[in-house]
């Protein structure tokens, strides 16, 4: 895991984080309208579920997917709300189905080839979806900061690089900021964006907070949501890691 997601979740209680092949929040959305749109939680069937995987289902209301691969047999396996369905991975009536049940406009032509080895992926579901639905966007959240009350209040967004340091790292425009600002519109919640460096390494298991400086770039839902002043200057906010974790605290008490 990564080394800040795992020192905020230990920081900030009642936070949901995405941690394949346990629970993963997934949205979705069409990529020429954020019209339709929908959210589902994927885990593979023998692992076990984040805590508040059933309290995030119904705040988000969001579809629960279950998935297996059977090697002996090639067969994928997906369980979606207790319906359970199984093909291998081109089976397009297998696609059709899915689709059906989780809401999401069915084109065939997605994007990806099979990995060398399905059972090492850590969410197969989320690989084989990109492959399988044409015209679709997706993608995982890592952190979901919920309310005493379980409402989601913060959405946030951990990017780990040392290639580009804090203070010159930015949000790259080819990341799905447009469907996440509407998530979090939608829910009211903030969406903030964390560049840090720390990669790999003993000090990656236990960052010392007070000498961890982060970029944080933030949305308030209240405003349209405009890239370019999203990811400006003006916008960045270069602070510790336990100077963000009062922050988020207070966040989550407005």
């Amino acid at each position: 895991m990564d080394a800040i997601i795992a020192y905020l979740t230990q920081k900030l209680k009642n936070t949901f984080y995405s941690h394949p092949p346990s629970s993963a929040l997934i949205l979705w959305w069409p990529t020429s309208s954020l019209d339709q749109q929908g959210t589902f939680i994927s885990r593979k069937m023998d692992a076990p579920p984040h805590p508040l995987e059933d309290c995030l289902r119904e705040t988000l209301r969001a579809s629960l997917v279950l998935y297996s691969y059977d090697s002996e047999k090639d067969l994928l396996r997906f369980d979606i709300e207790g319906k359970m369905l199984e093909g291998r991975w081109d089976d397009p009536f297998l696609e059709k189905e899915v689709a059906a049940e989780l809401g999401i406009p069915y084109h065939p032509g997605g994007t990806g080839k099979p990995p060398n080895d399905l059972q090492q992926v850590r969410d197969l579901f989320h690989v084989w979806s990109r492959k399988a639905f044409a015209g679709i966007k997706k993608t995982d959240v890592d952190l979901v900061l919920l309310s005493d009350k379980n409402d989601a209040r913060v959405l946030v967004e951990v990017k780990r690089s040392a290639k580009k340091k804090v203070g010159e790292w930015i949000p790259y425009p080819i990341d799905p900021y447009d469907g996440l600002a509407y998530f979090a519109r939608t829910w009211g919640a903030k969406l903030v964006t964390v560049h840090h460096e720390i990669i790999g390494g003993g000090h990656a298991e236990k960052p010392s907070p007070e000498n961890i400086l982060v970029d944080v770039f933030a949305y308030d839902p209240r405003s349209p949501f405009d890239f370019a002043s999203f990811a400006c200057e003006n916008n960045r906010r270069v602070t510790t890691l336990d100077e963000l974790v009062v922050e988020l605290k207070s966040l989550l008490e407005q």
